[in-house]
């Protein structure tokens, strides 16, 4: 899953994809989010994907994502309030009845999720999920398949 923000930050857009354990496609979604920093953009890349998760009925979910702070603020075992709205909400959807885990991946191994990210930029604000790749996302996710992005 990942998030892309102008510097600026008067645009932002989310993206992720979903795959199964070997490691095949099964769903990837994005959306425009409107204006945020990064780390905004990556934390509703991740309750999205949550979402779109849930929708399939998926039990054991690896969240991978190139943004440390996002993970960290997600792994962080307090019990006390996070000031954070999108990581409280994040962190009470990881209570359902699935197992879920967060992995820090660098940017080189979340090409697909990037350009998922940067693909709904100019588009809707409504969350697009599609069964099959988007337009040219194949190839990349062909190559990340193999280990070669």
């Amino acid at each position: 899953m990942d998030g892309a923000s102008n510097v600026s930050g008067t645009w932002s857009s989310i993206g992720g994809v979903l795959r199964d354990s070997f490691p095949n496609w099964v769903a990837s979604f994005c959306r425009s989010i409107g204006s945020g920093s990064v780390l905004n953009a990556e934390l509703w890349a991740i309750l999205d994907g949550f979402n779109v998760t849930w929708q399939r009925g998926l039990s054991k979910v690896v969240v991978e994502c190139d943004n440390r702070g996002a993970i960290e603020l997600l792994q962080d075992g307090s019990n006390e309030d996070n000031p954070l709205l999108l990581v409280q909400m994040i962190k009470e959807v990881c209570n359902e009845s699935w197992t879920v885990s967060f992995e820090h991946v660098y940017r080189e191994a979340n090409q697909v999720a990037d350009f998922m990210a940067k693909l709904c930029i100019s588009r809707t604000y409504d969350l697009e999920v599609s069964e099959d790749p988007f337009p040219g996302v194949q190839q990349i996710f062909l190559s990340d398949k193999k280990g070669i992005t």
